[in-house]
């Protein structure tokens, strides 16, 4: 077969692996291996290229870094490795050949038990984690404790990608290295516990000549159409078949393998986003994903006008579900085993692309054959011929074999001139494949079930093209079928067993009390050895399975309800919809309840059988028909969900464009229906003579404090305590406090205090709820307050008081910027972009209704207000709920700083003692002009966070004598995350953990800086030259970084 031959003229069918790398690293240094995610937990900050030179160079550290570590080894030494999906799999694996050692790469998805018997199996006791740890290695260290285990942490993969390693030599050639390992994968193996399977030089030499097999006259090769291509890659490199793809597939076929996220599952909203960031021609994918593109028109669009084709692995597809995929774009089947590699498929003339998607031709030298076995089904086989040798994998294995029996079970085409194609339809050792890819066999599980309960004689597991299992049951109880109450009667008997059947299985092979099917009239069909013949049984029984599953989904609020927890029916309170979600989530994972809304639940540990249990269950309780569990996926966190589920309100297939055109039309009506709330302006009312203000507010002036409590004064004080504020002297400058309803037109005071008010000259309204979940129509109280004030100015008999309001930058963050320099302007800002939450909106809103009021000649000005820090020149302190003194205490408990805000990294804070001398200076001012003012308020001297970030981890050295080390951002939110999760703390002691480690409560604020791109620009020229004060704001400075640490730690 003809390879592009972009790199170089080596043929790779007789080369071992590292040295493959290192040729390619010598004679193209600068081709691309692989693209990874900037940022390994989102797709937001785009791709970055690996190329065969970073390759080779990350092996070779690995191999010093191993031989530092372990000394160099004689090849028999195993180490297994547990980590996200990233460089670090196809590195070690040949960075460890290198230094005389072979990797193990355990599914972090399998049992303690299943864990266990594979170390145990390969004498392994050494784990090579990533740092920070990641959860689902604990089954590993589990399952190693009662051996002498060596745990070390590897180099990060900006290390491997940043240092220049000397080159580490490995000098074998192909027949002198041909029997040594490669590495070592596992499959499911035939007793239900999982079983090593060790790849040689060999078998990479053997899978690669398949690979590259000429396809027979008039055939296409199904694996050619990748030659030369970027291939979007969604298995994971654990898996067999995503591990074949990067090592054995990538290099020799000369393609770029584009990579997913190093956490969370595959989906096909995922593929989308990848695809937006980088280019790639087709994609390798999990039947989930096609699932996904069949029910979702707008992803499906989006792929078929973007990809050559897909092609997926690890499990069958119902036909109707890839005919609608195929309509629209090429889709392909890709056979494959742990034990045979990637099966070389290929197409003939006459292959329908719309309906034979799901069908296998297997080239001729592969050596496949087909064994009859019953009815229409046949048994792959492989058969051993000198001929054909160097394609056939198994026979590495199990090299005193001339056959290697599958377990397959595949189906002929109806169609008689298509007699060389086969679909598959089902496994003879019982496996089970479910829709998602994931294997299991539930032989131990019915073993365990049919000898604890002396009334079962029998059951079986099914699965097969579902996202969950169930359970047919056979009991002693003749031909009667039972009723409801027998049956539910009968389930609490069983489940026990069950329960600790589901201990030792899988996540996705585990059985909800939903999904337990009884047999009636029919009894289990066996062989005459009394062994239930599974696939007759699955016929036989085959409308009562299809019903379960429906029915399970009818009924899924029963589970919930049993567990007493109300379901809102409906969205719309997001008080009543966040707590559901987490009763929800914790009735189906039994955590601690103590977990955050905030906190990632695939980093706590969900697994995709509960995932898919919580949709079933919240589509139901709240009355969502639509919601899917890649809403879940994308949405891993009790806020975060919440937030996502009220947006499906309306339609939850509605595209971004139709969102943001809803959105626009609430904002707009909201408006509107604001704007006539409004009184007209009295024509003779004038604005407040600019002296008098003058005076009144540089001599003396009684300050009124609008509080909606009774013990406002008391309150005020309490606060200033507690911060350190400096109270003003009552004696000197009479403070009024006053409870008042601003959502009431007379502010719910009596009649002389209204009175009093009229004296008013200076109105500044700050009182906002800060909450960017909540909805818009949540903040209309806010807004009712803005118009109320309005319409006490305009009512004002003794002139008109100015009306300074304090907006957010975040009112114009989705503007598109056209103002000098791209900056928004110091204007009204007028757009049909709405802003990306119902708090920005909601200011966007009140200053729309403030340039109204100043049409009516009302005298108004408002402030859009950046980030606002702690004071400098007066006592205070700059409260540690807030983003950066949270960012800076959990860094001091963590031991390490992030390398970057994100879209924050460009420090313009301004102090809020500063802030409110700016605003008195630009309100003295304008007293007199009753037109429109509108202030950008930022510090005039920006600086970036590499500047600061010395300064605050000096000042933490001083105040704590603690050292901070530099980390990247994303990694140190995982380590906020994973601290929080590796708790076993009770009531009592969660404050003081989350006092420790404050960062915890604000994650997915963390999380949104790393992944949203940088915030819109403020134009500041208007204000600078307006406000001396503001021109006499320094850039921010060490001391008052040293002052609010200090100040914190007291």
């Amino acid at each position: 077969m003809t390879i592009p031959s972009s790199l170089d003229d080596l043929d790779p069918r007789n080369q071992l692996l590292p040295n493959l790398i290192d040729q390619y690293a010598l004679t193209k240094p600068d081709a691309i291996f692989a693209e990874y995610p900037v940022n390994p937990m989102s797709y937001d900050q785009g791709y970055r290229q690996v190329s065969y030179k970073a390759l080779s160079n990350a092996i070779n550290g690995i191999a010093h870094w191993l031989t530092e570590k372990l000394g160099p080894g004689d090849g028999r030494g195993v180490l297994a490795y547990a980590g996200g999906n990233d460089l670090r799999y196809p590195a070690l694996v040949l960075g460890a050949v290198k230094a005389g050692y072979c990797a193990f790469l355990p599914s972090p998805r399998n049992s303690v038990a299943a864990q266990r018997s594979l170390l145990q199996k390969l004498d392994c006791t050494t784990l090579l984690m990533p740092v920070p740890h990641p959860p689902f290695t604990a089954a590993i260290l589990e399952a190693l404790e009662e051996q002498s285990v060596k745990t070390l942490d590897m180099p990060s993969v900006n290390t491997l990608l940043t240092t220049d390693y000397p080159d580490f030599p490995y000098s074998k050639t192909y027949p002198e290295a041909i029997n040594d390992r490669l590495a070592v994968v596992h499959t499911s193996g035939s007793t239900g516990i999982p079983k090593p399977i060790i790849w040689t030089h060999e078998s990479a030499v053997r899978h690669i000549n398949m690979q590259l097999l000429e396809p027979p006259e008039k055939h296409e090769s199904q694996d050619a159409k990748n030659f030369g291509k970027r291939v979007f890659v969604t298995l994971p490199p654990f898996h067999a078949a995503g591990l074949a793809t990067i090592l054995m597939v990538t290099a020799p076929g000369k393609q770029t393998a584009i990579m997913p996220t190093a956490v969370g599952l595959p989906t096909a909203d995922a593929l989308v986003t990848a695809r937006k960031q980088t280019h790639f021609n087709c994609a390798f994918v999990v039947p989930s994903i096609v699932l996904e593109l069949s029910q979702s028109p707008e992803l499906l669009d989006y792929c078929s006008a973007n990809l050559d084709h897909i092609y997926y692995a690890g499990g069958d597809l119902p036909q109707p579900i890839g005919d609608t995929v195929a309509a629209k774009l090429p889709l392909m089947n890709q056979f494959g085993a742990t034990e045979v590699g990637l099966v070389n498929s290929v197409h003939a003339p006459n292959r329908d692309p719309l309906v034979d998607w799901r069908y296998l031709e297997f080239h001729p030298e592969t050596g496949v054959e087909f064994r009859h076995i019953s009815g229409d089904e046949y048994e792959l086989v492989m058969v051993r011929t000198p001929e054909r040798e160097v394609n056939q994998c198994p026979f590495v294995l199990f090299p005193d074999q001339q056959e290697y029996s599958t377990n397959d079970l595949l189906v002929r085409h109806p169609d008689p001139s298509k007699p060389n194609l086969w679909r598959p339809s089902a496994r003879r050792d019982d496996i089970i494949v479910f829709l998602n890819g994931e294997k299991t066999n539930p032989v131990s599980m019915e073993q365990a079930i049919v000898s604890s309960n002396s009334e079962v004689t029998g059951c079986i597991a099914v699965g097969a093209q579902r996202l969950q299992a169930a359970l047919l049951v056979e009991i002693d109880n003749g031909e009667k079928a039972l009723d409801v109450n027998e049956r539910a009667a009968m389930i609490e008997k069983l489940w026990p067993s069950i329960e600790q059947a589901n201990v030792t299985a899988p996540a996705h092979a585990r059985i909800a009390k939903s999904h337990i099917l009884f047999t009636s009239g029919n009894p289990l069909p066996r062989e005459s050895k009394g062994t239930v013949q599974r696939a007759q049984a699955l016929r036989t029984y085959k409308q009562e399975i299809d019903d379960l599953y429906i029915d399970a989904e009818k009924l899924a609020h029963i589970d919930i309800s049993a567990a007493n927890i109300p379901a809102p029916g409906g969205v719309h309170d997001i008080k009543q919809v966040t707590e559901y979600i987490r009763a929800v989530i914790l009735g189906i994972t039994k955590w601690n309840p103590d977990f955050s809304d905030s906190e990632n639940w695939f980093t706590l540990g969900l697994d995709s059988l509960q995932a898919i249990t919580a949709t079933r269950v919240l589509k139901h309780g709240l009355n969502l028909p639509l919601l899917a569990p890649n809403t879940i996926y994308l949405n891993p966190t009790v806020a975060g969900l919440a937030a996502a589920l009220q947006s499906l309100r309306q339609a939850s297939d509605l595209s971004t464009e139709s969102r943001k055109k809803i959105e626009f039309q609430e904002r707009e009506q909201l408006l509107q229906e604001l704007i006539e709330k409004i009184n007209d302006k009295p024509s003779n009312t004038a604005p407040t003579d600019s002296k008098d203000l003058h005076t009144v507010l540089l001599t003396g002036s009684t300050v009124y404090c609008l509080d909606r409590g009774d013990d406002a004064q008391d309150r005020q004080r309490e606060r200033g305590a507690a911060y350190s504020l400096a109270i003003a002297d009552e004696a000197r400058i009479p403070v009024t406090f006053w409870k008042a309803d601003l959502s009431r037109p007379d502010f719910g005071l009596q009649s002389d205090q209204i009175q009093e008010l009229q004296q008013v000259t200076h109105i500044i309204h700050n009182a906002w709820t800060v909450n960017f979940n909540l909805p818009l129509e949540s903040f209309k109280p806010q807004l009712i307050d803005v118009v109320n004030l309005i319409n006490f100015i305009s009512q004002s008999k003794s002139g008109s008081p100015r009306l300074f309001f304090v907006s957010s930058m975040s009112s114009v963050m989705n503007n598109a910027t056209t103002g000098s320099a791209g900056k928004s302007p110091e204007t009204l800002i007028t757009t049909t972009n709405p802003a990306p939450n119902g708090y920005a909106n909601s200011k966007y809103i009140a200053e729309h209704l403030l340039a109204h009021a100043s049409k009516q000649g009302i005298p108004c000005s408002f402030a859009r207000v950046g980030q606002v820090s702690g004071s400098i020149q007066t006592p205070g302190l700059w409260s540690k709920s807030e983003w950066f003194p949270t960012m800076v205490m959990s860094s001091l408990y963590l031991g390490a700083v992030p390398d970057t805000l994100g879209s924050m990294d460009q420090i313009d804070w301004l102090p809020i003692d500063r802030l409110a001398e700016v605003i008195v200076d630009l309100e003295l001012k304008n007293s007199s002009e009753p037109a429109l003012n509108v202030y950008h308020l930022l510090n005039l001297h920006p600086v970036p966070w590499q500047q600061v970030k010395p300064l605050v981890t000096s000042a933490v050295e001083k105040t704590f004598g603690k050292s901070l080390d530099t980390i990247p951002l994303w990694a140190w939110v995982l380590r906020v995350r994973q601290d929080s999760a590796s708790q076993t703390i009770n009531e009592a002691e969660v404050q003081k953990h989350i006092q420790n480690n404050p960062a915890v409560k604000l994650l997915d604020f963390f999380e949104a800086i790393d992944t949203q791109a940088p915030e819109n620009v403020l134009d500041t020229k208007a204000t600078a030259q307006a406000s001396e004060k503001l021109r006499g704001v320094d850039g921010i400075k060490g001391d008052w970084i040293q002052k609010w640490v200090q100040e914190w730690s007291v």
